[in-house]
């Protein structure tokens, strides 16, 4: 991928041969026209120091493009496994409605054993079913809001799927994004989309936030990430969190609420001082000094 917003290693379009180190310059390349992946990229790792276009919610932080041939069950399984045997510690998946699969299953499991973070999209049907893959337990299913922190529902359009898989929610109308060079609506360059809308444009938000708290303590664990993730969610949308869960108040309709990356990145900071405080939900500010022996 050669936007100059995005940095990019590694890619690969399952189903073509060997890995793709300038994919999106390659010939190869299948439905290049299709932007839906650069957008989301865009929304998770846009760069934030170039002084360009956009920025994403892990600014800067490499992206290992994936490209489907045809979308298959198998293909969905083999890019799981690819990003996680090249290194990936994060892995967004702006998909969904895929019938439950065991290829794809095994392959979700393979990277949460290999310490991989996996965030799904919910769904655009406007229905109390969370889509697959984001409805498999290790993988964090998130919703989308609008502007005013409530759950998307537009009749005659589509809305957020709900459920009891549901983790939390992030903004998906209308973000602001990459897109494929030359061919976005913002300016005379036209590399930028100003309108992406859905679950698929809010996965990325929870996606960036994971690699957000990666990059401030890489050690933790996917079940760390998405403790920290849901624990330190606003209780948004004026639904109520009747439901009593693990990590706190919780919602059919929003999960543990909308995502909060400051929090999170404080909590993050706490909890390599503290790992108890992974197990409360009181805040503590945050230290801001250590001493010790060679630091």
């Amino acid at each position: 991928m050669t936007h100059p917003d995005l940095h990019c290693f590694n890619g690969w379009t399952v189903g073509m041969t060997g890995p793709l180190q300038t994919y999106g310059a390659a010939s190869d390349v299948p439905n290049f026209s299709f932007a839906h992946g650069t957008r989301v990229a865009g929304i998770a790792a846009a760069g934030n120091s170039n002084f360009k276009g956009v920025s994403g919610m892990a600014g800067d932080c490499p992206i290992m493009p994936i490209a489907l041939v045809d979308n298959s069950i198998s293909e969905i399984a083999r890019g799981i496994v690819y990003a996680t045997d090249t290194g990936a510690r994060v892995i967004n998946m702006s998909f969904g409605g895929y019938p439950r699969s065991s290829v794809i299953e095994h392959a979700i499991e393979y990277a949460y054993n290999r310490n991989v973070v996996m965030c799904a999209a919910s769904g655009n049907g406007n229905q109390g079913t969370i889509s697959f893959p984001a409805n498999h337990p290790y993988v964090i299913a998130v919703g989308a809001t609008q502007n005013n922190d409530t759950r998307v529902s537009i009749p005659g359009s589509w809305g957020s799927n709900w459920g009891d898989e549901l983790s939390v929610m992030a903004p998906g109308i209308p973000i602001g994004t990459t897109d494929v060079q030359g061919n976005g609506d913002l300016g005379d360059t036209r590399d930028y989309f100003t309108r992406m809308d859905g679950t698929s444009a809010a996965a990325p938000h929870v996606s960036g936030l994971a690699a957000l708290i990666l990059s401030v303590e890489s050690s933790l664990t996917p079940d760390e990430v998405r403790n920290l993730i849901e624990r330190s969610a606003d209780k948004v949308g004026g639904v109520g969190y009747p439901i009593q869960r693990k990590n706190g108040r919780w919602s059919t309709f929003m999960g543990y609420g909308r995502i909060n990356a400051l929090t999170a990145i404080r909590r993050t900071r706490i909890y390599i001082w503290d790992p108890k405080d992974l197990l409360s939900t009181a805040f503590k500010p945050l230290p801001w000094t250590q001493q010790g022996k060679g630091l």
